[in-house]
């Protein structure tokens, strides 16, 4: 099993690269829809989709704070911000990925792995063809995940029925908080119930209309 500090132990902070992180498989794949929430993408210039489209997960990040000085990344991540507060879609790994394009490292796939993945790409992620990755590190992100992101507004501790939500409530149980979750998941379970009754929906409805 790959070691959890592998990846920040082995980054040179005398190369070029900005930040390290998992980044797509499939970066060329990435498309912009002209409809949805993804619409916005539609606005950035083509240096700027570069970036996001080569960019990496933020959800682990190695930041070569040595390079990040020196291009004073940290005062032109705030200015894309201002720039672009109004079309971003992942805030803060769309930055990322503009300011740092192309002085970006890639990382193992193990390290943020999305919940969803399993049941998207096989057991093996088989269906994963390689290309920015090998089929080796595909098949070692499937066996050896070190974080699992579970992707979207369902979490485990409100839909407990996500995939690979077992894994979160065993590491649970191994922790001191789980009766104090146990404690208030009820109450949640009763209220997530409710939304979802035909009773509120049609509340909400008339409460609109009513202004």
């Amino acid at each position: 099993m790959r070691s959890v500090v592998k990846e920040f132990e082995d980054f040179d902070v005398n190369q070029e690269y900005l930040i390290g992180g998992v980044v797509s498989n499939n970066p060329e794949s990435f498309s912009i829809p002209k409809k949805g929430y993804r619409s916005d993408y539609n606005q950035f210039d083509e240096y700027e989709l570069k970036g996001i489209q080569y960019g990496c997960d933020a959800a682990y990040l190695i930041i070569n704070i040595k390079e990040w000085q020196k291009h004073s990344l940290e005062e032109k991540a705030l200015q894309c911000l201002q720039k672009n507060v109004g079309k971003l879609i992942l805030p803060e790994q769309n930055i990322l990925g503009i300011v740092c394009y192309p002085y970006i490292k890639k990382i193992s796939m193990s390290y943020v792995v999305s919940n969803n993945a399993w049941d998207a790409l096989g057991e093996d992620f088989s269906k994963l063809q390689p290309n920015i990755y090998s089929k080796e590190e595909i098949l070692e992100a499937s066996k050896n995940p070190i974080q699992i992101h579970y992707s979207g507004g369902a979490k485990p501790w409100n839909t407990p029925s996500v995939p690979k939500s077992e894994l979160w409530f065993e590491y649970l149980c191994k922790t001191p908080f789980l009766r104090d979750f146990l404690k208030k998941f009820e109450k949640t379970i009763i209220n997530n119930y409710k939304k979802s009754s035909l009773t509120h929906r049609l509340y909400n409805k008339i409460k609109a209309l009513l202004g």
